[in-house]
């Protein structure tokens, strides 16, 4: 164990923690971003609004087969609790991400010692794309929680006290299957096996697997009722579609082998090189933590933890070797496995002592806690959001503190400026970048207006506005414009969120369009040079209007 390590973590750990909690905490503040974590906020709405636990519904009303049923159960309690918010959808998340960051520490402490079980929540708490979904909530920050919570139990039940890890093992491998499906059990597969998995020949697993399946039958008991006992429902442009089908194949093996409705386009080195930045400010860290351990296992130098960090490289590796054949990637998968990485990258940083080592541990973090800053600067002035002069202003002398705090060029000095520049970082991102992004979805900003005037019959007319659907306190269906012309028919206006050509078009046919709002439009979820350049955005963003229809003069 290296000494300075040690006592650089022992003096910092409380203000780094409370820094590092806090960032998360303000995460729960902000506009919805879309699709998907919008998506999924109108699911739990919806469970919440009406009280049915059992169907998951989307858009108009439609049966919606993607997801399990666990997330939107808790989010859904929650919005029942404090109301139907961005807060509350995002609350049960970050809550989860904290119980991924508590059982990161138990997890060091059960396998090494304190000082790597407080580098790695410390690591852990501002790695970049945990920080950002917790904002862009999709099920990530859920499984976090849940994965590392189910392989800290399921290794401690390898001891005698193994019943009541037994079962909490099983429960939260089950929840975590319930939030996205079995092919999360791999990280857990990658943890049990990859060291001592002669452990797992012992009677008391097969109990584990009984009480996993005992677990699993709610969320498979509602699929089954919202499908499998309804043949006649159409799914993805078929009937007899089996919900508890979808989620042990179509939805994980299926995506995987894209044999499924749900398809997608893979790349062998894609999730090697979104790594780079996802991991960051401690991927290059990552990519010499995991190189080093590799070189000592070809050259079967004995493992000075012995052998037990294996149990992190394991979930690290299965998973990698698993997904990286899929079909389908995003970014966000892989932060499943963030916890177990933190905890590769402390044990490499607590035994690291060759000299040469250090000084390119060093280098690499400096050129990070240097180059982050720098870039996200470049961003803001790039992209001009609002105030973005004093958030660069920010994020730059952030930076510079960071020196003045940690002084040196010792690997904890570089560990602490690294720390502060991602904080300050992620708080730009999250607070200036993202809400900049969201502003053109329009939806929220349509559904506060449309909020502050008397109840109507509200809709989409041949737009999609997920953050509208959410916002709203009327419930949005979705119409095309020959709809709107039949439905206005009885001299009732209709409240409509559409873009500026569908006004045209609908006044063309006679009805009478009277504008509440207008608001430049782009999606955002794939944004182009064009749009995030300050200079020539208005080129490229179309205008939406929210209006009150009603049909023209007879």
């Amino acid at each position: 164990m290296t000494r300075p390590l040690e006592a650089w973590i022992n003096r910092w750990w409380w203000p780094l923690l409370t820094i590092g909690a806090g960032l998360h905490l303000t995460a729960l503040f902000g506009p919805l971003t879309e699709p998907d974590s919008a998506l999924y906020a109108t699911v739990a709405k919806h469970m919440a609004r009406t009280g049915d636990l059992l169907n998951l519904v989307a858009y108009n009303g439609e049966d919606w087969l993607d997801k399990p049923h666990f997330l939107f159960w808790i989010a859904s309690t929650s919005m029942r609790l404090f109301g139907v918010n961005e807060v509350a959808w995002r609350l049960p998340s970050v809550a989860a991400f904290f119980l991924g960051a508590h059982y990161t520490w138990r997890l060091g402490m059960l396998l090494f010692d304190r000082t790597v079980a407080r580098v790695a929540v410390v690591l852990l708490l501002v790695s970049e794309h945990v920080v950002l979904s917790d904002a862009d909530v999709r099920m990530e920050p859920m499984l976090v929680g849940l994965l590392t919570a189910a392989v800290f139990h399921l290794l401690a039940a390898r001891g005698e006290r193994w019943l009541p890890h037994l079962v909490a093992g099983a429960a939260f491998t089950a929840a975590a299957m319930s939030t996205k499906g079995p092919f999360v059990g791999v990280v857990i597969a990658g943890a049990l096996l990859a060291h001592d998995w002669r452990a797992l020949l012992k009677p008391r697993w097969a109990l584990g697997l009984l009480f996993g399946a005992l677990f699993l039958l709610p969320v498979l008991a509602a699929l089954y009722l919202q499908f499998d006992l309804h043949p006649e429902k159409v799914m993805f442009g078929r009937t007899g579609v089996s919900g508890v089908r979808f989620f042990f194949w179509d939805s994980q093996f299926g995506r995987f082998l894209n044999t499924g409705p749900l398809k997608g386009f893979g790349d062998p080195s894609y999730f090697f090189h979104v790594v780079l930045w996802a991991f960051l400010p401690w991927s290059l860290w990552l990519y010499f933590a995991a190189g080093s351990r590799l070189r000592a296992a070809l050259k079967k130098e004995p493992s000075p933890w012995g052998g037990r960090d294996l149990h992190a490289w394991g979930a690290v590796l299965l998973t990698m070797l698993v997904f990286t054949p899929s079909r389908s990637q995003l970014p966000h998968y892989l932060n499943i496995v963030f916890p177990f990485f933190a905890l590769g990258v402390a044990t490499w940083l607590a035994r690291l002592e060759n000299a040469t080592a250090k000084k390119w541990a060093t280098g690499l973090g400096v050129a990070v806690s240097v180059g982050m800053p720098l870039a996200t600067a470049g961003l803001l002035i790039f992209v001009q959001p609002k105030g973005y002069v004093w958030v660069t202003l920010g994020v730059l002398a952030i930076a510079a503190l960071s020196w003045a705090v940690f002084r040196g060029l010792s690997v904890e000095a570089t560990l602490g400026r690294a720390f502060l520049t991602a904080v300050a970082v992620n708080l730009a991102l999250l607070h200036s970048y993202l809400p900049f992004l969201s502003s053109y979805q329009v939806g929220r900003q349509a559904a506060a207006l449309a909020n502050t005037l008397p109840p109507m019959r509200t809709a989409m007319v041949e737009v999609l506005s997920l953050t509208f659907d959410f916002g709203s306190n009327a419930q949005v269906v979705n119409w095309t414009g020959d709809d709107l012309v039949v439905v206005t028919r009885d001299g009732k206006p209709a409240r409509v969120l559409m873009a500026a050509v569908t006004r045209a078009a609908l006044e063309a046919r006679g009805l009478q369009v009277n504008v509440l709002g207008t608001w430049d439009y782009f999606h955002v979820s794939m944004p182009t040079l064009a749009f995030l350049n300050a200079r020539t955005r208005a080129t490229v963003v179309e205008p939406w209007v929210l209006a009150e229809v009603l049909p023209g003069s007879p």
